[in-house]
C-alpha cells in the first residue's frame, strides 16, 4: 500500500472486510456482546501492528492472521474462567443446506466446537474453498476437509436426537 497513514490503512481494512470479520467472530464465539468486543480488538491490533507487517502475505490475509488469533485468545481467556470447550478434530466436503434450513444458524453453531465452528464458517458461509480456508487458518487441507466433516456429522446428529439447541 501507498504512503497511508495507519488509520488510513485500519479504515481500508475495516471497511473492506470488517462485515465479513463480524460474521466470522459472531458465528464462531456466537456471543454478540463478545463478537464486538473481539472485533474492535481485532483493528486495535491492526492500528497497532500496521507499521510491523513484513508485506509477505496480502493485508487480508494478515487481517484474518489476527482475527483467528484473537478469536483463539478468547477461547483461552474463557477456558481460564473455567468455560468447558470441547475438544475436536477434522472434516470433509459435504452438503450443509438441510442442516441449514432446519436448524437456527447460532445455536445450531453453539453445538460445534471452536475449530468445528471456524472451518464451518469459512467453508460453508463464507464459501472459501478448502484451500483457501487451509491457509487462512494455517493448516492442512485435510485437516480442513475432515474438521468440516465431523461439524457436519456433528449438526446431523443433533438434528437426528431433536435436541434442543437452547439448552
Amino acid at each position: 500500500m501507498e504512503e497511508q497513514s495507519v488509520s488510513d490503512v485500519a479504515l481500508m481494512l475495516f471497511e473492506q472486510h470488517g462485515d465479513e470479520i463480524y460474521r466470522y467472530v459472531l458465528y464462531t464465539v456466537t456471543d454478540e456482546s463478545d463478537t464486538e468486543d473481539i472485533v474492535q480488538d481485532i483493528f486495535l491490533r491492526v492500528l497497532q501492528s500496521w507499521k510491523r507487517f513484513n508485506h509477505k502475505s496480502s493485508p487480508k490475509t494478515w487481517l484474518w492472521s489476527i482475527a483467528n488469533n484473537c478469536v483463539r485468545e478468547y477461547f483461552r481467556k474463557k477456558r481460564r474462567q473455567q468455560a468447558i470447550i470441547p475438544l475436536i478434530d477434522d472434516f470433509a466436503d459435504e452438503s450443509v443446506s438441510d442442516v441449514l434450513d432446519e436448524l437456527n444458524l447460532q445455536d445450531s453453531l453453539r453445538q460445534l466446537n471452536v475449530i468445528q465452528r471456524q472451518v464451518f464458517v469459512e467453508r460453508v458461509i463464507h464459501k472459501r474453498s478448502t484451500s483457501e480456508t487451509a491457509v487462512l487458518l494455517n493448516w492442512s487441507q485435510a485437516k480442513v476437509r475432515t474438521t468440516l466433516h465431523r461439524a457436519i456429522v456433528k449438526l446431523r446428529e443433533v438434528l437426528a436426537r431433536g435436541d434442543d439447541v437452547h439448552a
